[in-house]
């Protein structure tokens, strides 16, 4: 047997058994099984991790991490994909998206917010931006919800591309409206990889990049089975950066839909001014990309503006999601300083402080001093960044290390913030970067059964628990950070300019092979 002929095999053997890994999770946590099922989660597993349910889970989600990351190096490895590689990486999608859907949303119930204030726009016909679902308790959409009190705190560009699923599903049923949901963020991580695949710079180069991304067990955990609306944040910001590279006006107007889905794309506004300078954008081309910016800005918004008031209700709403506690390093020290203070006292009074939101127990003064060094330190690092892409560093690499700067350093950090970061990395991969999204894939899985573990089983308080839980999410995100900062710091290759052959190479990912040829063109006189 060829070696191509093998790692075809192996590549089929993969796709079965990451489908077949997924279906005991489907018997635990199907959708239809446990429709009725209020709240719904991990956690509701009687027995917590002393469960063989949660302990199997733990079992499927590394094997599932697993199987990913030696299917991702499998491609890599082939020459070329023939029709059977592509057909078997076609399989190792399709199995494990549509186990997804099927899934309830056990990781996180925030999709049920989505559908509330969903409802309430396009049914009640309500600005959710100025009221809440509380008028409305007595709706079933607000069973499963938890924030039925509080505006909405995303962006107008969500709210109305949304639209499209919930007019076709309505909103007689809540399990309906879901797999509304399921089903756009499907057809949305479809399109973000062929995205990814249309910056690559041949046909093996297309289908590994575009597998990374949407193979990613991660990814469509998150995406599918949760429905987290990063997807569509995704969707926008790698159609941003692609229009950027291409020199394309539409680059900033697509930056803007980005943001306006959730905030976090905002921090690459300045890198991508850097790129249009040193790329010497002419003035038309600049000022038809701002205007296309406003525009889509107008656009999205005007219909829930409300004489300003849509930006009140909207920061408000955000200010309120912020205050949770979870593992980003500003999150922890926020925490640290909580504990300190319950450290000053002994008994109940100390256990009631660890009890509560470290931004009700932490002064003012403190939260803002904190958050002043870290907007600093966010600020810095993405000049740092950016001046390195003026010199020629290249833009993806550049933007995944801004956008995980900002999640450690400017807000919460959960698993699903990853789904953006894995993308851009997609865009161009190197061993170093695919290595870490296999690490980060495996990991931030094992966090869902490790976060039953830590809450419900040991005897910590929220501050030891989000310690233990950033072992899986924070560090290994910090590892890359500072890697991928130093790399893009030290790269100032040609080859990411407008007009390259393209981003990735077949042997490391980093351009190395395009700068050989090129060099080797100029010795032999092309």
């Amino acid at each position: 047997m060829t070696l191509q002929r093998r790692e075809t095999l192996f590549l089929w053997l993969i796709a079965f058994a990451s489908t077949a890994a997924w279906i005991p999770l489907y018997r635990w946590y199907g959708l239809f099984e446990n429709r009725d099922n209020t709240h719904f989660a991990f956690e509701k597993i009687p027995g917590y991790f002393d469960s063989p349910i949660i302990r199997r889970t733990l079992a499927l989600f590394i094997l599932i991490g697993l199987l990913y990351s030696i299917a991702i190096w499998l491609v890599h490895r082939l020459p070329a994909l023939a029709l059977a590689d592509k057909l078997g990486v076609v399989a190792l999608v399709t199995g494990p998206a549509l186990i997804n859907i099927a899934l309830y949303p056990v990781g996180a119930l925030d999709v049920f917010n989505y559908m509330i204030e969903l409802k309430l726009t396009w049914f009640y016909d309500q600005n959710p931006y100025l009221v809440t679902f509380e008028a409305y308790r007595s709706d079933s959409f607000a069973l499963p919800a938890f924030l039925v009190d509080i505006k909405l705190f995303y962006g107008p560009a969500w709210l109305m591309l949304s639209w499209i699923p919930v007019s076709v599903t309505g909103f007689e049923d809540v399990i309906t409206t879901l797999l509304g949901l399921k089903f756009f963020n499907l057809a949305l991580l479809i399109g973000t990889a062929l995205l990814i695949a249309s910056r690559q710079q041949d046909a093996k180069q297309r289908w590994l990049a575009a597998t990374i991304f949407l193979a990613n067990p991660l990814v469509l955990f998150e995406g599918l089975a949760n429905a987290h609306n990063d997807v569509m944040m995704t969707f926008f910001l790698i159609a941003a950066v692609v229009a950027l590279e291409r020199r394309s006006p539409l680059a900033g107007a697509l930056l803007v839909l980005a943001a306006l889905v959730k905030f976090n794309p905002l921090v690459l506004a300045p890198l991508f001014l850097v790129v249009m300078l040193r790329d010497r954008w002419e003035l038309r081309r600049l000022a038809a990309t701002g205007a296309l910016a406003i525009v889509a800005v107008v656009l999205v918004a005007l219909p829930w503006w409300s004489d300003g008031e849509m930006v009140d209700g909207l920061t408000g709403g955000l200010e309120q999601s912020q205050r949770m506690d979870h593992v980003s390093v500003s999150s922890l020290a926020r925490q640290w300083y909580q504990d300190r203070e319950a450290q000053s006292v002994q008994g109940d009074a100390a256990d009631f402080i660890r009890a509560r939101l470290s931004f009700d127990v932490v002064p003012e003064s403190t939260r803002d001093r904190l958050d002043r060094s870290f907007a600093l330190a966010i600020a810095v690092i993405a000049l740092l960044i950016a001046r390195a892409v003026w010199r020629g560093a290249p833009v993806a690499p550049a933007a995944a290390a801004t956008m995980l700067v900002l999640i450690l350093l400017g807000t919460n950090f959960y698993p699903w913030y990853l789904i953006a970061v894995f993308a851009l990395i997609a865009l161009r991969p190197s061993r170093g970067a695919m290595a870490y999204v296999g690490i980060a894939t495996l990991a931030a899985l094992a966090y869902f059964p490790m976060y039953v573990y830590a809450h419900f089983t040991t005897e910590w308080n929220r501050f030891q628990v989000h310690q233990f839980l950033a072992l899986f999410l924070t560090l290994p995100a910090i590892g890359y950070a500072i890697v991928a900062i130093f790399r893009v710091i030290g790269d100032v290759s040609e080859s990411d300019r407008p007009g390259s052959p393209g981003p990735i190479s077949s042997d490391n990912g980093d351009g190395d092979s395009t700068r050989t040829a090129l060099e080797e063109s100029k010795r032999n006189g092309a």
